[in-house]
């Protein structure tokens, strides 16, 4: 048996940021996760003695409802190992890569595609076909970046009206995918 978590949810970022602060400025815990959900729910899961979460989940939730913004919270005591595992799986570091690290091996089925395919923009290094690469970037930086790549598949007034699916798809494109 580990330590014990609490889970708050609630709308938005206003509320998600209060009951953050409000929980551990409250008591001695950990925030281990925020989550965006869905449609604006977000998730955030502390962990610490049981009676530090119990105290920061409470004056979360009063914080968050005083806004008048909904809001839910829930602690697990002792929670079970497997459980934890579920919450905050354990990575595995050998098959994590840094940008700035050699690349992994192309593991994938199809030999002329680059997985580690990599862009440069604004400075930073992205992944084109790893989730967390490019798929992060906001739809303004995706139409600067399909500009610069001077993608062939749309000109520029097709980039001006693209959404950010149809962008990410014309940029993998360009680059050797589907």
């Amino acid at each position: 048996m580990g330590k014990s978590i609490g889970i708050i949810e609630t709308y938005g970022a206003v509320g998600c940021y209060v009951a953050a602060d409000t929980a551990l400025k409250a008591a001695s815990v950990n925030m281990i996760s925020k989550e965006l959900v869905s449609a604006g729910l977000v998730t955030i899961t502390l962990e610490g003695d049981v009676g530090s979460v119990y105290a920061a989940v409470e004056a979360a939730v009063e914080a968050v409802k005083r806004l008048e913004i909904a809001v839910t919270g829930h602690v697990i005591p002792r929670l079970s190992d497997e459980v934890m595992d579920m919450i905050e799986p354990k990575k595995d570091e050998s098959k994590l890569a840094n940008l700035n690290d050699e690349p992994i091996k192309n593991e994938s089925k199809s030999p002329e595609l680059n997985v580690n395919e990599i862009v440069r923009f604004e400075d930073k290094d992205y992944f084109v076909f790893k989730k967390g690469g490019i798929d992060r970037l906001k739809v303004v930086q995706l139409r600067r970046l399909a500009r610069e790549l001077q993608i062939d598949s749309m000109d520029r007034g097709k980039i001006k009206f693209a959404n950010k699916s149809e962008l990410l798809s014309a940029i993998r494109k360009s680059k050797g995918g589907k």
